[in-house]
């Protein structure tokens, strides 16, 4: 059996356990702090859901952070394009939070320990 495989299976297995578990969980807590004697046992449905999406949602979150499965590339909102208007030259969009963009990081660490250190003498 291929490494690949094993780590699947392996992935698979825990995502199992962690359906089963969370449905249990959701459906005790349900029971313990809702339900009252002689009122009849409410559906399992919505718990057993529930506890599907939690391991969907473990099983994908493991896959991807083995890069088994592909991510789609992250989205580029405000991206000038040909047909635009916009200077293209301009766009900072997708390039992320800049020193030269925002000013001058060590500066504004230097403002705000000024700050603080004023705040503290009027104490």
């Amino acid at each position: 059996m291929k490494e690949e495989t094993k780590e699947f299976a392996m992935i698979l297995v825990e995502a199992i356990l962690i359906a089963w578990l969370g449905y249990l969980f959701l459906y005790q807590n349900y029971l313990l702090y809702r339900w009252h004697r002689n009122l009849p046992l409410p559906s399992r449905v919505p718990f057993l859901l529930a506890g599907i999406v939690m391991g969907l949602i473990f099983l994908w979150w493991q896959l991807r952070k083995k890069n088994i499965i592909k991510t789609m590339p992250p989205l580029a909102f405000g991206v000038s394009h040909g047909g635009s208007r916009e200077n293209a030259g301009n766009n900072k969009a997708g390039r992320g939070c800049q020193g030269s963009d925002w000013g001058d990081n060590q500066q504004i660490r230097e403002t705000r320990s000024q700050n603080s250190r004023n705040e503290n003498d009027m104490d």
